[in-house]
């Protein structure tokens, strides 16, 4: 899954959880979205980029 590689690739990408968030934003967003699967994601998300994170999904 490209989120628990998504570290790695802060390097190349500085805006990568921000590109995510907004992914995950649009999925939330939908009518169709099935909460469950945001689990897994959330938990690979470190601590340091958390609140970047759900900044960019509320927008």
């Amino acid at each position: 899954m490209i989120i628990e590689a998504a570290p790695d690739y802060t390097v190349d990408i500085p805006l990568i959880w921000q590109y995510i968030g907004e992914i995950i934003g649009a999925f939330i967003g939908a009518r169709a979205s099935n909460m469950t699967l945001l689990k897994p994601i959330f938990e690979c998300v470190p601590d340091d980029k958390a609140k970047l994170f759900f900044q960019v999904i509320i927008r």
